[in-house]
């Protein structure tokens, strides 16, 4: 990503990068009062959606919030900008406009890195998409109520309003959605008219005229990847099964837009398995640049990162080791990464570190208003059109719309999806280990938490044991092996817990699918899947489990994406990221290449 470069011209914010001002330098918060925000707020019900093609320095942004707080509507407002602004120039610009910065935009403000990025605070939601805008309008799946299209004027920047753009844009607005823009170009207005809009011409004294273009004609077509489209549902009364990590962050999330959430836990406490452990590690994987799982693993680390500091926790960093050849090979690749800090075969995580997972779980579930029911072992479901019930013991419940977070359960559940179940063992050491700061190798080693430090942890896939001192000596020997220390005399104690994985080591998340209704529909998937397809049947099932060792990190991110498909909101997240952790993929792959009979 580029970052922006500017200059004083005239005590007014100039861009070099474009030849061009940033706002009308003579009354900029009135012309993008009356232009944008005055028409954007215009009728608006108790949520919107805007979509902003160039961020720039944020006026648009801060002025719209300003708005939506002031009349107490939801705002989720996703921004795209490939010039990158810092933290120390917002500020400068907006104590130059007196606009205050929320203390959540200034902490979670992030790197210069392509990427998308979430913060929130008040009522409003702003991802900020660093990317091209090209590239990131074809990643993005929502509907926008409105669009601001503020990309300085046609003549300086032509790519954000060409036709081809513009197409794109028509993809992501509502029908009678508004576009906006500061430009009455003539060539602007015609291409819009062309799409399906009617335009209205903007006056208010400052400017001869801009543009208010209504999309009247807005036809659904089908998408090359359409078995994977977004039935977006309004429901009021959803369950959750599972009350760890995953489950708990679906809480917390839906809690956001006030649905009635019901949690069904089989064990007598919440946060068992993988999220019953003492302590746990916050971190990444770091892969080459290009790996997609790398890229989502980095994505989702960030954003948890910001939740935990929120929440209270201080997280001191995680070193990441690089003990072999091709892991060494993958870190160098990564040098320029604002996330990773490179140090010999090591790489630095500053936004990483030390958790108690069994303490975080139940202090998350109690920031959402969820109602929590314990020992609720679920025998079955069946889903219909308007519902779906499930059945506990002498029991059945019936909801709008159920999310299973079942972790290692899951495989009993669908037994059609590749998954496997992964024992770990990990193992207890006195708080005699002095690192500053956690190692993940081989063997991973934490800071210390009440006394504790944990050594882990064995990965034995599909193995159900107890725990042994067997499976202590393979964790003990593991980090022996790479940094030639012996801690066997200090073992206090270990845990198992089970950890679902999937074939791609991908999370699986999202809407699930009838897998003969699929079958019958996309059957000839191997010979047209360069054609449009038609679009994937609705679901009122929900799944988020395969997160394997770094639910710490995933979590998050995917219940976020299922709380997009309730209220038609944005998922924060990247639509590449989206398809590669559907449900339905493997099938979907199976169909392409003719292995389903």
């Amino acid at each position: 990503m580029r970052k922006a470069n500017w200059v004083l011209k005239n005590d007014e914010i100039f861009s070099l990068d474009f030849d061009d001002f940033y706002y009308n330098i003579k009354e900029p918060l009135k012309e993008r009062n009356g232009i944008y925000v005055e028409n954007a707020f215009l009728n608006a019900n108790n949520k919107l959606t805007i979509l902003e093609l160039g961020f720039g320095l944020g006026l648009n942004f801060f002025l719209s919030a300003k708005k939506a707080i002031e009349q107490g509507i939801k705002l989720n407002y996703v921004a795209i900008e490939n010039h990158y602004q810092s933290i120390e120039d917002i500020k400068f610009f907006c104590k130059k406009f007196n606009i205050e910065l929320n203390k959540s935009f200034i902490n979670d403000y992030p790197p210069c890195k392509n990427g998308i990025y979430r913060i929130e605070f008040d009522g409003i939601t702003l991802d900020l998409v660093f990317q091209d805008v090209d590239v990131a309008l074809d990643d993005l799946d929502f509907l926008a109520d409105v669009v601001y299209a503020d990309g300085f004027s046609p003549s300086k920047n032509q790519e954000m309003f060409s036709i081809n753009t513009l197409e794109k844009v028509k993809k992501l607005l509502k029908p009678n959605g508004k576009l906006i823009s500061y430009s009455s170009n003539s060539n602007f207005k015609k291409a819009l008219i062309e799409l399906g809009f009617e335009i209205n011409n903007i006056e208010i004294g400052i400017k001869r005229e801009s543009t208010l273009a209504i999309l009247k004609n807005k036809v659904q077509k089908e998408e090359l990847d359409g078995y994977f489209h977004k039935n977006y549902l309004e429901v009021n009364n959803i369950a959750i099964i599972g009350g760890g990590i995953a489950g708990a962050t679906l809480a917390y999330e839906l809690s956001k837009l006030g649905k009635t959430i019901s949690v069904f836990e089989q064990s007598h406490t919440l946060a068992n398995e993988g999220s019953g452990n003492k302590i746990g590690l916050l971190t990444a994987l770091i892969q080459n640049p290009s790996s997609l799982l790398g890229e989502f693993s980095q994505f989702s680390f960030w954003h948890s990162s910001k939740l935990y500091k929120k929440l209270g926790y201080k997280l001191e960093g995680v070193l990441e080791h690089a003990y072999t050849k091709e892991l060494q090979d993958r870190f160098k690749m990564q040098k320029d990464n604002p996330l990773i800090k490179l140090h010999f075969d090591f790489a630095f995580l500053k936004d990483g570190g030390t958790l108690e997972p069994c303490k975080l779980v139940p202090k998350i579930f109690a920031l959402s208003n969820a109602r929590i029911f314990l020992n609720y072992k679920l025998n079955g479901f069946r889903e219909f059109y308007d519902r779906v019930e499930l059945d506990f013991e002498n029991k059945t419940m019936t909801f709008d719309a159920v999310i299973f977070a079942t972790g290692a359960y899951s495989k009993e559940i669908f037994n059609n999806l590749p998954l496997s179940v992964v024992r770990g063992q990990a193992t207890w050491l006195k708080n005699q280990v002095k690192y500053k700061h956690p190692i993940s190798s081989k063997a991973y080693i934490t800071g210390a938490k009440d006394g504790i430090v944990l050594l882990g942890a064995t990965y034995d896939r599909n193995l159900i044991a107890d725990a042994s001192s067997v499976y202590d000596e393979v964790n003990i020997n593991n980090f022996k092996e790479i940094f030639k220390a012996d801690y066997s005399h200090l073992i206090i104690g270990n845990r198992v817990g089970y950890r679902s994985y999937s074939s791609d080591r991908f999370p699986i998340v999202g809407a699930y699918f009838n897998e003969n209704k699929y079958k019958s529909t996309y059957k000839a998937l191997q010979f047209d899947k360069h054609k449009p397809q038609t679009n994937a049947p609705r679901s009122r099932v929900f799944i988020s489990t395969a997160h394997g060792s770094r639910g710490l990190a995933s979590a998050l991110t995917s219940a976020r994406l299922i709380t997009s498909y309730f209220n038609n909101t944005p998922s924060g997240m990247f639509k590449r990221y989206e398809h590669a952790l559907h449900p339905a993929r493997f099938l979907i792959r199976d169909l392409k290449k003719g292995l389903v009979k």
